[in-house]
Formats: C-alpha cells, sequence, structure tokens
C-alpha cells in the first residue's frame, strides 16, 4: 500500500484494527494493558512522567494510541510549564 509509510495515512489501518468487531476490543485491552503495565513499572522506578509517556509512546503497537499518548503527553508538558 502507498500511503501506509506516511505518519497521516498510517493511522487509518490502526484505527479499523481497533474497530473489528471481536478483536477489536481484544486488542483495545491489550493495548491498554501494556500501557498500565508499562507505566506502573516506569512511575515506580522514578522515572518523570513526561519521560515515562514517551517512552510508552514509542512501545504501542498501534499508531492510534502512539498518536493519543503523543497529544497527551504535550498536553501534560503545557500543564506543567
Amino acid at each position: 500500500m502507498v500511503g501506509i509509510k506516511d505518519q497521516t495515512w498510517g493511522i487509518f489501518p490502526g484505527f479499523n484494527k481497533t474497530k473489528t468487531p471481536v478483536f477489536g476490543s481484544l486488542l483495545n485491552q491489550s493495548i491498554l494493558n501494556k500501557f498500565s503495565k508499562t507505566a506502573g513499572i516506569l512511575l515506580n522506578a522514578g522515572v518523570p512522567v513526561i519521560e515515562s509517556m514517551n517512552l510508552i509512546g514509542k512501545i504501542v503497537s498501534n499508531r492510534v494510541y502512539e498518536v493519543a499518548i503523543g497529544d497527551a503527553t504535550e498536553y501534560i508538558e503545557m500543564d506543567l510549564i
């Protein structure tokens, strides 16, 4: 597929995966589980919130969640400044 490598078009396949009837729910739960476990480990280890969010954004397996975590990180940074 031509547009998949592009940052913008890369979101659509991830979005479609999260909306499938059975597997979408499992995928969402899996991604949120990975997010929660990783956040807990990093924050308990003393890693700052912003750095933790940046790391978590890199390890999630779905572009939609990666973008959402990046947006959330930006909002947190603006609030902390």
